[in-house]
């Protein structure tokens, strides 16, 4: 489930047509749609990379040709850190390329659907403003202090390209803001792969 980060992530770096938003680009490679190394920063390691497998889809997104999609990527990074290391300790990004923007609908759709079990069990919605074409965004948090981890899922739909990111850190020491500017990012890439 989106929730679930395990400690093991993933990037990957794949080809693809990407069409929406009435433009289309042949041949994007797949990694461009995703967050870089540059993104993160040295402090983290990208640790597995290459398209998304069978293991990396959760229900209710775990059929690979569900809506018309065509492929599927996803970058993985972690650092080490302490109570007191701030920002992000965990970061996955993943994304998704369909045939048209309907088909990133329904699978946003999905998004929403899973997000909203977070929600109806102690999790809250945030605003994530200026993602896409529409987006939505949870967080929870799990343990207690001072070793409590604070979660941010993510989750935007950018023409026929839908996107998520899953991040944590220590409470306190890992914001809104922080998990915002990570998916803005993300989603520049989206846009400049679709230009």
């Amino acid at each position: 489930m989106l929730g679930r980060l395990s400690p093991l992530l993933v990037v990957l770096v794949a080809a693809g047509c990407f069409g929406g938003g009435g433009s289309s680009v042949a041949a994007t490679k797949g990694e461009s749609l995703v967050l870089a190394q540059s993104d993160v920063g040295k402090d983290f390691t990208q640790f597995d990379k290459g398209k998304q497998r069978l293991a990396d889809l959760t229900p209710p997104r775990d059929k690979p040709d569900r809506f018309g999609r065509k492929g599927g990527w996803k970058a993985r990074f972690s650092r080490p850190g302490s109570h007191k290391t701030q920002g992000p300790l965990v970061i996955s990004s993943l994304a998704d390329l369909f045939g048209s923007a309907k088909g990133a609908r329904d699978d946003f759709a999905l998004y929403r659907d899973a997000l909203g079990q977070f929600v109806s069990t102690g999790g809250r919605p945030i605003a994530a403003p200026d993602l896409g074409d529409e987006s939505y965004a949870i967080t929870y948090r799990q343990g207690v202090a001072p070793n409590a981890v604070r979660y941010y899922v993510i989750a935007w739909r950018d023409g026929s390209v839908s996107a998520s990111l899953n991040m944590n850190g220590f409470e306190g020491r890992f914001s809104r803001e922080q998990a915002l500017e990570l998916a803005r990012m993300q989603d520049e890439r989206i846009r400049a792969a679709a230009s």
